[in-house]
This record gives structure tokens, C-alpha cells and sequence, in this order.
């Protein structure tokens, strides 16, 4: 599990710019900005994503709680609601 920090760090170290970041995580540039200096943690839905696209566990999320919503995501669109 990595906060959104660490792991915007750790994208860096791999060469991606800012905008590569924001793509990666699904969010806009200034969110980016916004994690790495007011510390914010991520939501809900950027965090599903980064765990379905990347298999990247984030903070304060547990790996439990994103395969239980990718799962319901799945079950919801089996149902004809």
C-alpha cells in the first residue's frame, strides 16, 4: 500500500511528467499538484482506478475494499435495473 505521495515519487523516478502522471492516475494536472504539496489522499474512484489499470494498492484504501468495488461494478452491470 503506498500513499498517493510516494507513489507520484515513484512515477517520477521513472521519467513520467506531471501530465503522464495525471493520465496514470486519472485525475487532472492540478490534482497532481494538489497530492504532492497539500498531501491529500486520493478517492475512492482514483484509487479503483490505479488498483484495476495497475494493480497499485493506495492509501487509506485496502486491497480488499477495490476488489470489492471493481466486483460490484461487474455484478451492476450484469443486472437489468
Amino acid at each position: 500500500m503506498l500513499k498517493v505521495q510516494d507513489y507520484i515519487k515513484q512515477l517520477e523516478a521513472e521519467g513520467l511528467k506531471s501530465s503522464d502522471i495525471a493520465i496514470k492516475l486519472g485525475v487532472s494536472q492540478p490534482m497532481v499538484s494538489s497530492y504532492r504539496t497539500e498531501g491529500f489522499n486520493c478517492n475512492l474512484k482514483t484509487a479503483t482506478y490505479v488498483y484495476r489499470d495497475y494493480g497499485v494498492v493506495l492509501h487509506p484504501f485496502a486491497e480488499e475494499s477495490l476488489q470489492f468495488e471493481l466486483n460490484k461494478g461487474i455484478t451492476n452491470e450484469n443486472t437489468n435495473i
